[in-house]
């Protein structure tokens, strides 16, 4: 059995695990008042979207925890829960900083209560159940040799980058009101000012996030096809499939289970456009800059 089915199969099962202990959890979540009034319900109740949902990510972060297996610094079913560590901080903590920052409060303390139980679990699950398939199905221990560079390389160049995702960001982020595409029902007129006041924003968090992003990307960096630009823009649009769009995926269930379209159509806009051009721009930067090491 390939190591990709072998890690397909792991997440499939750590999903479904990590689903159920997600699902419990949004319910004390929303007893405990720790959601918007208005979405409390929904949330509790959707519990067919709180457990679909993860199953199918993890099925695709189980496979990538394949590709990534031998780079990930500890060992036996240490590297799943740390593989998780990783998905969390790429999820949720960095989704909370950019809501906190927006004063969205709602979703920064029910997200942390109910996303830190399921990836601790799914990690976990994770873990054991690759390497209980994976020395049966697959038990060459045999490591590969990849190649990885000082994590120190990718600093500023991953501050760089960032700075010049963030800005685009901005900029996509006001054409939506602009234009009135972003559920507003007051036209909003394109000004400096307007740029301005959520630009600083955009721009410092992209930077930090960027900075984080590009010192992963030297230890990664032969795992990446394609080179150059091109090599930054895939790692960057893999890292926002997993750290924006997986996350993203969740209220799109919830808004679908509530048949609240407006609020599904904001996060395909805010998540998924905006995301997105953030995204392709901060990695052709970085593909760009990045220089691996020569010794």
């Amino acid at each position: 059995m390939k190591s990709w089915k072998i890690g397909a199969i792991s997440g499939l099962i750590a999903g479904i695990v990590g689903g159920i202990v997600y699902s419990f959890f949004t319910q004390i979540a929303a007893s405990f008042e720790l959601y918007r009034p208005d979405w409390r319900l929904i949330i509790a109740s959707s519990v067919e979207a709180n457990i679909l949902l993860p199953t199918l990510w993890w099925i695709i972060f189980g496979i990538i925890f394949s590709k990534v297996y031998d780079v990930i610094p500890v060992k036996g079913i240490l590297k799943g829960f740390f593989f998780a560590l990783v998905l969390y901080l790429f999820t949720t903590i960095r989704a909370t900083s950019f809501n906190l920052s927006y004063r969205y409060y709602e979703f920064v303390a029910g997200p942390l209560f109910c996303d830190t139980p399921l990836y601790i679990t799914s990690g976990l699950v994770l873990g054991i159940a690759y390497e209980l398939l994976h020395n049966r199905y697959y038990p060459s221990k045999k490591v590969s040799k990849i190649k990885q560079y000082d994590m120190i390389s990718g600093f500023y160049p991953g501050a760089i980058a960032g700075l010049i995702g963030g800005t685009v960001a901005s900029i996509v982020a006001i054409l939506g009101p602009v234009f009135g595409i972003w559920g507003y029902d007051v036209p909003v007129k394109l000004s400096f000012d307007l740029w301005w006041g959520q630009a600083g924003t955009h721009i410092f968090l992209n930077m930090v996030w960027g900075i984080i992003f590009g010192m992963i990307y030297p230890k990664v960096y032969n795992l990446v096809p394609s080179r150059g630009a091109l090599k930054g823009a895939i790692y960057s649009l893999i890292i926002w499939m997993v750290a924006g769009f997986a996350y993203n995926s969740l209220i799109m269930g919830w808004a679908i289970s509530s048949s609240e379209w407006a609020l599904f159509a904001n996060i395909i806009l805010w998540g998924g456009i905006v995301g997105f051009f953030q995204a392709f721009a901060f990695g052709l930067a970085l593909g760009a800059i990045y220089r691996k090491p020569i010794k």
